[in-house]
């Protein structure tokens, strides 16, 4: 059977000392293997959900384009065609304010 010793106020100094030492050493702390794998998952799902929303939006993009094309078309065709005589009469008010 051991018997311990009371620590004494010194020993506690020295201990607490030691301690405070080793907490302003600037040693960098390694990361564990399994903190560097969940930092490269992530890492690796944010660039694979930054390669699909670009993908979408330029699918987006593409397909309003298409739509607005077609609308566009639509209203090109239902636009009357220019008459005779809406062009005639802008002529006639050329020449009369020529002549003037």
């Amino acid at each position: 059977m051991e018997i311990r010793e009371i620590p004494t106020r010194d020993a506690e100094q020295e201990w607490i000392a030691k301690y405070r030492r080793a907490l302003d050493a600037t040693a960098p702390i390694q990361p564990s293997r399994v903190e560097r794998l969940r930092r490269a998952a992530s890492g690796a799902c944010g660039e694979i959900v930054a390669v699909i929303r670009g993908i979408w939006s330029r699918w987006i993009e593409a397909k309003s384009f298409k739509t607005d094309l077609k609308v566009t078309m639509a209203r090109v065709q239902e636009l009357p065609a220019p008459t005779r005589k809406a062009s005639a009469g802008l002529a006639g008010e050329d020449a009369s304010e020529k002549a003037c």
